[in-house]
């Protein structure tokens, strides 16, 4: 039983800042820029020209606003600077770019030379402020062999060619913004993955956007900063990429203030349903979730609705852009749920390769944007508030403390918790149950963070808590946290869109061939994104909890099922086919054979009984030839079919 005591405790701490991730796993058939057959062992300057040639040619906009891909920081360090990854110096195949003042602790100068300019942005200044790095760190570029003034950079952003000509201070700020979460995405990959991995994931930040009321005075909630990337995954030693791409939308709330600077704004407050309408407004059909969710939100003049327009009057009418221009290039509203739909069109836009001859590639492509995001995006909802610290371990998980002294905690029972973080649960959670004990994905053995990580029954949506005092930057912070966690939802999310893909393909009519080449290529895919090459144990026993908890590892089992029977099917048909193909040659055979015993026996000077008994052994031997084949064909193709049966028990 709770003591009034501890619920008056509770119901202090009844909101909570935080910032929202979406992201889905996006299958493209056809990429816009062909890789040709370039293979490499080692990265030379060619193959970064044309890999940078092809993220140009895909993001780019020429017009009167000229957006630019530009590589995130200044470039790499002097060859000559001594703080290189490794003992090898120069000779490594890698170079490092210095992290921003706000990363580095105060006082590590040894990368002054190439720091990074960045303030703590004005919208994420929430209580508890910025504080001190640990250590010193920097993000590993991949460098041509022999010409180490030219790397790879696999951080890139979409802004204006002159982004100082900004005159709204809006605009700044969501740059600001977006710079900030690119250096933290950025260093966590450094982190988290082994070198051959980490450097063939590309992070490509488009534009940001601000979406707001078109009322100040209606409806829930202020305005949210959309800062939107799309991940891509190179192929080992290749140019090609993996048909899978991931569309990730970070979602920041934000208030405005005097000039049209951009402040921070709780995302959970008392009576707010903002939260619950973002994360639940892909559910259902056009609907969305309930009328006041149907609200629509404008974009206002910002770098994203630039860059938008700019795409819409270029690409022409085979574009899966174009659907969009009657219905928002006029005033520039939509719902939440178009936005996203808007957003990630946006990003199959600048990939897929449009050809006008190819009438249903813009339907198809439509499609495949809105089966990905119903059916494998993941949300990740990140908030920090009071009343969560400090935490204790019970059971292999960490507990607020004052549940020590009332007792074990019952199923679904959530009043020992702060206001803020039982509302949260709640709401999610409806229609349903809240989350119980056995929903909880950390424990003590995958993070060493005083944090508390969900899963919300009933929904892709993992939920991470963390106490507002302990939010210093960039410690052990939410938004390090962030960069942390988005990682797994970017994988898990590909994973779910590779599987997604995979299975519906194989569920239609196509020739043996291309099923069993559509198998072997997605299952390249699906078992480099399903088990990544990570450097960090605790990052591994993370993400294989994310998995399990959003139904991935079941998901996988069966679709692996799927492609192994595929398998034995594909072995069965090719053999029944070699042997058809047998048995044509045989059957010519044998005809050609009694074509010229009947021509040599009639044409030789021998009597006519020994014409006839000559012609008569030869049928007969024919015979024998013909029963003994086709006996050998039943044989194989019972073992064969008996091998597939198999297979398909399970």
């Amino acid at each position: 039983m709770t003591t009034p005591h501890a619920q008056a405790s509770a119901d202090r701490y009844v909101d909570a800042f935080g910032v929202v991730l979406l992201s889905c796993g996006l299958y493209v058939p056809s990429f816009r820029e062909p890789a040709g057959s370039a293979y490499f062992e080692d990265m030379e300057k060619e193959h970064v020209e044309k890999i940078d040639g092809r993220l140009k040619s895909a993001f780019e906009m020429s017009g009167p606003a000229r957006f630019m891909l530009r590589n995130l920081g200044t470039g790499p360090c002097d060859e000559d600077s001594p703080e290189l990854p490794t003992w090898l110096g120069r000779l490594a195949r890698h170079n490092v770019i210095s992290m921003p003042n706000l990363f580095n602790a105060p006082d590590e100068a040894a990368y002054a030379k190439c720091q990074t300019v960045l303030d703590f942005p004005e919208a994420l200044r929430w209580a508890g402020g910025d504080g001190t790095a640990l250590s010193t760190t920097y993000i590993r570029v991949q460098r041509a062999v022999g010409t180490p003034g030219c790397a790879d950079h696999n951080d890139r952003m979409v802004t204006l060619e002159h982004p100082d000509n900004y005159t709204a201070a809006a605009a700044r700020a969501l740059e600001e913004l977006r710079e900030f979460f690119a250096w933290i995405f950025a260093r966590r990959r450094n982190e988290i993955f082994a070198s051959n991995f980490s450097e063939r994931i590309y992070h490509i930040w488009l534009p940001p956007g601000l979406l707001s009321r078109p009322s100040a005075d209606r409806g829930d909630g202020g305005p949210v900063a959309v800062l939107p990337m799309v991940t891509l995954v190179r192929r080992p030693s290749q140019l090609e990429w993996r048909h899978t791409i991931c569309i990730n939308i970070l979602f920041v709330p934000v208030s405005r203030a005097g000039g049209g600077m951009l402040h921070s704004r709780l995302l959970v407050r008392p009576h707010s349903q903002e939260l619950e309408f973002l994360v639940r407004c892909l559910e259902g059909g056009s609907t969305v979730v309930r009328p006041a969710a149907r609200d629509e939100l404008i974009l206002e003049d910002c770098p994203l609705r630039q860059y938008a327009a700019g795409l819409m009057a270029a690409r022409d009418a085979s574009s899966v852009l174009a659907a969009f221009r009657p219905k928002i290039s006029g005033n520039w509203t939509g719902t939440r749920r178009k936005w996203i739909e808007f957003v990630a069109a946006i990003a199959a836009d600048a990939i897929g390769e449009w050809n006008a001859d190819r009438s249903l590639y813009q339907q198809q492509l439509a499609d495949g944007v809105l089966r990905s995001l119903r059916l494998a995006s993941i949300w990740s909802v990140m908030l920090s508030g009071g009343g969560l610290h400090p935490l204790e371990v019970r059971d292999g998980r960490r507990w607020p403390a004052r549940l020590r002294s009332r007792g074990e905690r019952q199923e679904g029972d959530l009043t020992e918790f702060p206001a803020w973080a039982a509302a949260t649960l709640k709401s999610l959670s409806s229609s349903g149950e809240p989350p119980v004990p056995g929903d909880r994905i950390d424990d003590i053995t995958c993070t060493d963070t005083e944090a508390m990580t969900w899963r919300v029954p009933r929904r892709r949506c993992l939920i991470t808590m963390l106490d507002i005092s302990e939010n210093h930057f960039p410690g052990y912070s939410l938004l390090t946290t962030l960069g942390w966690t988005g990682h797994m939802v970017i994988g898990a999310a590909s994973a779910s869109g590779t599987m997604q893909e995979l299975g519906r393909l194989i569920s239609r009519s196509q020739p043996d061939a291309g099923l069993a080449r559509i198998a072997y290529e997605f299952t390249l895919e699906l078992e480099e994104m399903y088990d990544l090459d990570v450097t960090w144990l605790m990052y591994a026993r993370f993400f294989r909890k994310i998995r399990r908890s959003l139904g991935l590892d079941k998901q996988y089992r069966g679709i692996r099922e799927r492609v192994d029977l595929l398998a034995g099917y594909a072995e069965v048909q090719d053999r029944a086919r070699k042997e058809r193909q047998n048995v044509v040659l045989a059957e010519a055979g044998t005809a050609l054979a009694i074509s010229l015993i009947v021509l040599a026996a009639f044409t030789a000077p021998i009597h006519v009984e020994f014409k006839l008994l000559a012609i008569t052994l030869s049928i007969l031997a024919v015979i024998v030839v013909w029963v003994w084949h086709f006996t050998k064909f039943a044989r194989r193709d019972k073992q064969s079919t008996s091998s597939f049966d198999q297979r398909r028990e399970p």
